[in-house]
């Protein structure tokens, strides 16, 4: 996991998440006790093979923005509940253009300090071995709450900071 303000955000620095010029994504803004914006971020071939698994009835670009706004949905709200609070999300939306771009088209402002996390997503494919791909799930959140995020996931007692 990493953090930097936005203005200082290096796309670049995030060796075991996405690597190209273009991602496959969704953002998301919350409210609650925190607010700020989320974004799940894949390469967008890996992005297509995720959506592989599902119905071929279904428009995969949709599917695609449910089920990434899904999965930021339940972190946030984690977030929110370590905070001994409710978080509502809006709707999700894809992003398909560089990382320091769908980042930046938050509109947050430049001294956002954006939490990354990297991994590897596993996922099965209609009769194919378990794929396992890179992803980049990025929290941007106002500095002075970031905080209270880290006592709360951490379990302090008191109430969080302002």
């Amino acid at each position: 996991m990493t953090s930097s303000p936005l203005a200082d955000f290096d796309p670049g620095a995030a060796a075991r998440g996405p690597s190209g010029d273009l991602i496959a994504g969704v953002v998301q803004r919350f409210e609650g006790p925190i607010s700020g914006s989320a974004l799940l971020a894949l390469e967008p071939g890996d992005a297509l093979l995720w959506l592989q698994r599902g119905d071929d009835d279904a428009d995969p670009l949709a599917r695609f923005v449910e089920w990434g706004s899904r999965l930021l949905e339940g972190v946030t709200r984690a977030l929110g509940d370590a905070l001994g609070g409710e978080v509502v999300c809006g709707p999700g939306s894809l992003e398909e253009r560089s990382l320091m771009a769908a980042l930046l088209g938050t509109h947050a402002p430049s001294d956002t300090l954006v939490l990354s996390l990297h991994g590897e997503m596993a996922f099965p494919v209609a009769r194919l071995p378990e794929i396992r791909a890179p992803f980049g799930l990025h929290v941007l959140l106002a500095p002075k709450r970031v905080a209270a995020v880290l006592d709360g996931l951490r379990g302090d007692e008191g109430p969080p900071s302002a």
